[in-house]
């Protein structure tokens, strides 16, 4: 190197020959001292007996300057600097060159260092590797024998830097930003943990990591004891989080955006070995949440169409308070028991609000069909009532899943709400099963049915001028439904993928206001598109977006 062009300079030292009778020989060395990597190397006296062939000396570092001789597998980028210093006790005889008691300390540093040239990060055979950007740091060490120390070391990752994960496609599905934003965002401080090197140099090393903790983004992660080698063994530990600030890191690709933000907490025990790594029964939790957005790309519209036309097919999920139970074998099936505090779907057709979700995912699991995701023991609270899906496969390639909705406890006021009716009131609620299929982002509803939980009263508001306008079987019908007191109220409905529905209601009742109360049975046959009737809810919506974007426009 430039700067210590010569490997040894000021080299200095006293040489004995001890001759004393032809049976004993042997060379004393004293004062050996030397200039080396801008450092300077002593050793104790010694003697070099020839014919035992035994030595033993101490070596003393200062400030020895290894570190900026080090490069990692082989890249060209990235530099280490740091002088070495101590003691290392030498002994040289018939078992060969054996090391005492060795006690080295460094203050390693290190700059742009790419995240990819890491082991386990680089994805040989592709260009696609699981990490980009570079990282620097400080890492103050100690060696005491075969034991290494880390000291408060400190890890930062540059701008850009982040790990990412791929689909089956090798595109990009979501990356974690690993880049420092601000002091408690660091990738590592604060960096502690005791390397203890096992068997050197035999088939059964290992390597043995105790005491490991961080701070990270904000937070503290801790590991309990484990240990890596002994003859391809896996092996285990636990990892625990602490609110670590992570979620606002989290980047989606292709047709998915997110904006998370919150701290993570958990315990994450690991497994790793010659097969990869599994999880078993790990739990993450937050006090935060977010929104993801599904946002498939269309073409451009032109005004009129954004008005008058199709709505938009963003959808937005919103979610707060994330439980997490998962695990994850070594042939990558993954599982995770999910709770949130709420859950809110939104498309540019109003939002549908689920209370408490709570239920099962499965990815991984179909060796003969991996894109198939399972959702299973599904519930929720909606509309002051639950509803349920015992399981549903959805197959990712083909976009399509068929299922059926369980329904238990839903106020028949809440949905007459969400149909936009004004003139009618009902109490009770609702309980069935609505079969479904949804195939490219389409809903349909095969025979579903409904059954009122119990009696209840419906009142049909209509004006004089409404009854004295309707003929005589529907002017009966709204006399009848004035005050009716219903005893069984049943429900069938059927969607087609266009959105044209068809519900049948059959009432069994009596109106005490009505005929002396005599029992009434009404069959009620609605045909309507219940996508249509979305989109002409969302067309002011949609006006109003248009013309803030042309005001705005215009401003600029």
């Amino acid at each position: 190197r430039k700067r210590s062009g010569k490997l040894l300079k000021n080299l200095n030292a006293s040489i004995i020959l001890n001759s004393r009778n032809r049976h004993l020989s042997g060379i004393a060395v004293q004062n050996f001292s030397t200039d080396i990597f801008e450092g300077t190397l002593n050793s104790s006296p010694f003697l070099f007996d020839p014919v035992k062939k035994e030595m033993m000396m101490t070596l003393t570092l200062n400030n020895i300057r290894l570190p900026d001789r080090l490069s990692l597998h082989g890249e060209s980028r990235g530099t280490f600097s740091g002088g070495v210093s101590g003691t290392i006790p030498v002994i040289y005889g018939k078992k060969g060159l054996l090391f005492g008691n060795i006690r080295l300390v460094s203050t390693i540093n290190f700059k742009d260092i790419s995240l990819s040239s890491l082991p386990g990060l680089d994805r040989p055979g592709t260009n696609t590797p699981f990490a980009s950007g570079n990282i620097h740091g400080i890492m103050p060490i100690e060696l005491r024998d075969s034991t290494l120390l880390i000291r408060k070391g400190m890890v930062e990752g540059e701008k850009n830097s982040r790990i990412i994960f791929y689909d089956k496609k090798n595109q990009p599905l979501l990356s974690f930003d690993l880049g420092t934003k601000k002091e408690s965002g660091r990738l590592f401080k604060n960096l502690n943990g005791a390397i203890t090197f096992i068997n050197i140099n035999k088939k059964n090393a290992a390597i043995d990591i105790n005491n490991l903790s961080t701070e990270m983004f904000g937070g503290t992660i801790n590991a309990t004891p484990f240990t890596f080698g002994n003859a391809g063994k896996s092996t285990s530990m636990t990892v625990k989080l602490r609110n670590i600030n992570a979620l606002d890191r989290v980047k989606l690709y292709g047709d998915f955006k997110a904006v998370l933000k919150g701290d993570i907490t958990g315990t994450i025990p690991l497994s790793i070995g010659n097969k990869g790594f599994s999880i078993s029964k790990a739990r993450l939790l937050s006090k935060g949440g977010g929104t993801i957005t599904i946002a498939p790309k269309t073409r451009k519209q032109t005004t009129t169409e954004r008005i008058m036309g199709a709505t938009k097919p963003d959808t937005d999920y919103l979610f707060s308070e994330p439980d997490l139970w998962f695990s994850r074998s070594f042939d990558g099936a993954f599982r995770t028991d999910f709770t949130l505090k709420k859950f809110t779907h939104r498309n540019s057709g109003g939002e549908l609000l689920l209370s408490s979700p709570k239920g099962s995912l499965s990815l991984w699991q179909n060796k003969k069909n991996p894109e198939l995701i399972t959702l299973e023991n599904f519930s929720a609270g909606f509309f002051d009532g639950t509803i349920g899906i015992e399981k549903a496969d959805y197959d990712m390639a083909k976009k399509s899943t068929e299922t059926t909705i369980a329904l238990n406890g839903i106020p028949i006021q809440k949905l007459l709400d969400l149909q936009g009716a004004k003139k009618i009131y009902a109490t009770g609620s609702l309980k069935g099963k609505l079969p479904v299929r949804i195939k490219d982002q389409v809903f349909e509803i095969i025979d579903g049915g409904m059954a009122a939980e119990q009696n209840g009263q419906i009142i049909y508001a209509t004006t004089p001028e409404e009854r004295a306008a309707a003929n005589q079987g529907l002017r009966t019908t709204y006399e009848a439904l004035s005050n009716f007191l219903y005893a069984e109220l049943f429900s069938s409905i059927i969607m087609a993928p266009d959105g044209k529905s068809h519900l049948n209601i059959q009432l069994k009742g009596a109106n005490p206001d009505y005929q002396a109360g005599r029992p009434i049975e009404l069959n009620l046959n609605i045909e309507q598109n219940l996508l249509d009737l979305m989109r002409s809810l969302s067309i002011s919506g949609n006006l109003e977006q248009v013309i803030s974007e042309k005001a705005l426009n215009m401003g600029n």
